[in-house]
């Protein structure tokens, strides 16, 4: 089996977190992600894609975040507040070309 996209695998911890919340609640039948398929499966793709989109831009707290990051003594470093947020936004757009791939 390959590794799933990451849009894949998003869109499987939406449904095992569903899943999660009903547990013992209501008998929710809902299927494992193995065996959902059509249209329910195609919503919670669609929701994940629309999950990662909206975190292409980096908050200003996670900009401030990656701007902490230290490097090992020795090693090349150039503004990290610019280069953390451009590699945030290369890393989501890698993520959502996964699939067209």
């Amino acid at each position: 089996m390959s590794n799933p996209t990451m849009i894949e695998a998003v869109a499987r911890a939406i449904h095992e977190g569903m899943c999660s919340a009903l547990a013992g609640k209501t008998d929710h039948g809902l299927p494992s992600w193995e065996t959902k398929e059509g249209i329910s499966r195609d919503i919670l793709l669609a929701g994940s894609r629309a999950a990662i989109e909206a975190m292409r831009e980096p908050t200003a707290a996670m900009s401030d975040a990656g701007g902490r990051v230290e490097f090992p003594a020795g090693e090349w470093n150039y503004s990290i507040d610019y280069a953390a947020d451009e590699a945030w936004r290369a890393m989501i757009d890698a993520a959502l070309a996964e699939e067209q791939r």
